[in-house]
C-alpha cells in the first residue's frame, strides 16, 4: 500500500483574520495533517475561547468537526517551531509569491513522508 504524505499548514504572521479563516478551510479541503501557529497571539482557534473586540474566532464554525481531527500546536517563537521540525524530521516549503519560486509544478518535493506548506 502507498502510504500518503502528511502535510501541514503554518501560520504566522497573517495579520487578516479572513485570510487565516480561507488557510484553514483550504487546508481542511486538502486533508491536511495538522496545523501549526507561529507567534499570532491574537490567533483564536477555539468556538468556546472569548476573542477580543467581540470578533468571530479563526476557525469557521462550519469546520469544527474537521479540526477536531487535525492537531494544531501553537509556537510563541520560530526557533521553538525550527527546533520541533528538525527532531520529527518534517521539511518546511514555503509558497509565496517571488522571482526566484519555483513552479508548484516542477518542485520536487523532500523524499520524507512528512512536510510544512
Amino acid at each position: 500500500a502507498i502510504q500518503k504524505k502528511k502535510f501541514y499548514l503554518v501560520i504566522s504572521n497573517i495579520s487578516k483574520r479572513n485570510n487565516i479563516r480561507s488557510l484553514i478551510q483550504t487546508a481542511c479541503a486538502f486533508g491536511c495533517s495538522g496545523i501549526f501557529v507561529v507567534g499570532q497571539a491574537k490567533f483564536a482557534p477555539d468556538n468556546k475561547e472569548e476573542v477580543s473586540n467581540n470578533k468571530k474566532n479563526d476557525i469557521p464554525t462550519c469546520l469544527d468537526k474537521h479540526i477536531s481531527t487535525m492537531p494544531l500546536i501553537r509556537f510563541k517563537k520560530w526557533a521553538t517551531f525550527v527546533e520541533y521540525l528538525r527532531e520529527e524530521s518534517i521539511h518546511l516549503v514555503g509558497v509565496e509569491i517571488h522571482e526566484e519560486a519555483i513552479n508548484i509544478k516542477d518542485f520536487v518535493f523532500p523524499p520524507s513522508d512528512k512536510a510544512v506548506a
